[in-house]
């Protein structure tokens, strides 16, 4: 991979950590977080996307990510509520 490359995908994968201990220490709530990480520079680098995003926090942080009807997000997109 150029360096160029590395650099941009570090950059991004650094945002995002420091997005995620921003949500474990409870300064910002998921919603918040989702936002924010969608908006990164480079995102696509690291594989991210609106797609797996809950995903990515759930695994991060070992929370269920809810929709704002209160319900798993899992639940919600199996049943297409």
């Amino acid at each position: 991979m150029g360096k160029v490359k590395q650099w941009a995908e570090n950059t991004a994968e650094k945002a995002v950590d420091t997005i995620i201990d921003k949500l474990k220490n409870k300064v910002i709530n998921v919603e918040t977080a989702k936002n924010e990480i969608l908006k990164v520079d480079n995102i696509a680098l690291c594989s991210i996307d609106e797609f797996n995003i809950d995903e990515v926090i759930e695994e991060a942080t070992k929370q269920k990510v809810y929709d704002p009807n209160g319900l798993p997000k899992d639940f919600t997109d199996r049943y297409h509520i």
